[in-house]
């Protein structure tokens, strides 16, 4: 649905505001493409009640930037998108294994250049996005599947990674991921270096590979996860 106001203060309101839990996990991180993708966020999630961070009931903040460019009809257009969310979720753990389900609201702002009248994507826009998820850990080896989709935007992203243990603190791996909505597609396949210590309670991800864009072609891509349990 368009909208005429930003209210990205809400969401940074919200990012910002999060209840001071025992528990707390930050994500952050960016990526780019040499074919002109782009996207940066940041996040926050939080227990709620009694629960805890992969069991019970959680809340996420996230704030991003997302940048593309696909054909138009009358040539290359270039699209800049920031957007944010509010999401509430359940969260469950056996073992090694967990698994969580969420739905809140997003607001994404896509201006295109040059402006295109018929776009199904531009302006601001709210939406609600669901997403599920799923890890394991089991000796010597890691997997994670994580998908979204958003009703009102039809936008979709999926991923799924898989790590193999080398040294304490050393896990590379391989990372799918496909990403869309009406106006562009793209599919990325890359390695990953995950769990790099970066303190006593953080570690980053280094990723790299190969984009393909349905509209763009093939280009390469590299990015920086960072995450941060205090």
């Amino acid at each position: 649905m368009p909208v005429t106001k930003r209210p990205y203060w809400i969401l940074v309101w919200l990012l910002a505001a999060s209840p001071a839990a025992a528990e707390q996990l930050w994500l952050a991180g960016a990526e780019a493409s040499a074919g002109g993708g782009r996207y940066a966020y940041a996040g926050l999630i939080t227990p709620l009640g009694e629960g805890r961070l992969g069991a019970g009931w959680f809340q996420r903040a996230w704030l991003d930037w997302l940048g593309y460019t696909y054909d138009g009809a009358d040539g290359t257009v270039r699209a800049r998108a920031p957007g944010g969310e509010w999401a509430l979720g359940r969260a469950w753990s056996a073992g090694a294994t967990a698994a969580a389900l969420s739905a809140g609201a997003v607001y994404r702002d896509t201006r295109l250049t040059p402006a295109t009248a018929d776009s199904a994507v531009a302006g601001g826009r709210w939406g609600l996005k669901l997403q599920g998820e799923a890890r394991t850990s089991r000796p010597g080896w890691a997997g994670e599947a994580i998908a979204s989709y958003t009703v009102g935007t039809a936008g979709y992203w999926a991923r799924l990674r898989a790590f193999r243990r080398r040294g304490d603190h050393h896990w590379p791996g391989a990372e799918l991921v496909v990403q869309g909505d009406p106006e562009y597609r793209a599919v990325q396949v890359g390695g990953v270096w995950g769990r790099l210590p970066a303190g006593p309670s953080a570690h980053f991800n280094l990723k790299a590979g190969l984009r393909r864009d349905a509209s763009q072609g093939a280009s390469g891509y590299a990015g920086v996860e960072w995450v941060w349990l205090p």
